[in-house]
């Protein structure tokens, strides 16, 4: 999915995981949603996560392939689980919860994703395209879940 379609579905996520937010912290825990939801990208050279971080996004996708160790679910157990040992836990429950909203979205595409890769190259895909008609209707659905979602939340 584009960049676009991945920030609002972490929007959905995000209000979804918003009444387990203290006051105080929900510009926080927002920013790591959205930040989980894009970090997976760092493996495509032309994403922006990538060309934002610079020559570490080159160093990573000098040693990595698109879809491949940044979508299955080992790195963000860990980089989840080390957020919230030095943090508190609902900022790495927040980034997983982007992360996962990224691995939803992505598995509904063609290419899909192999969660349990290196281990496992079984992948789970759907029938969009990135990019095509089908992910603007898919974004436009979202878009209506995302704006239901903000009125009833007020």
């Amino acid at each position: 999915m584009l960049f676009w379609t991945h920030l609002t579905v972490a929007a959905i996520f995000f209000l979804l995981l918003r009444s387990f937010t203290q006051d105080g912290y929900t510009l926080l825990i927002a920013f790591l949603v959205f930040l989980g939801s894009i970090f997976p990208d760092i493996d495509e050279p032309h994403s922006k996560i990538n060309q934002w971080s610079g020559f570490l996004g080159k160093i990573i996708t000098f040693f990595t392939k698109h879809r491949g160790i940044f979508h299955s679910f080992w790195p963000y157990i860990t980089l989840s689980t080390l957020l919230s040992y030095f943090t508190r836990w609902p900022y790495g429950l927040a980034f997983f919860l982007g992360y996962l909203s990224h691995i939803c979205a992505d598995s509904l595409t063609r290419m899909g994703i192999a969660p349990l890769y290196p281990f496992s190259h079984q992948r789970i895909f759907g029938p969009v395209r990135v990019g095509s008609w089908q992910e603007y209707v898919l974004l436009g659905i979202f878009l209506l879940i995302l704006g239901m979602l903000l009125i009833l939340s007020l």
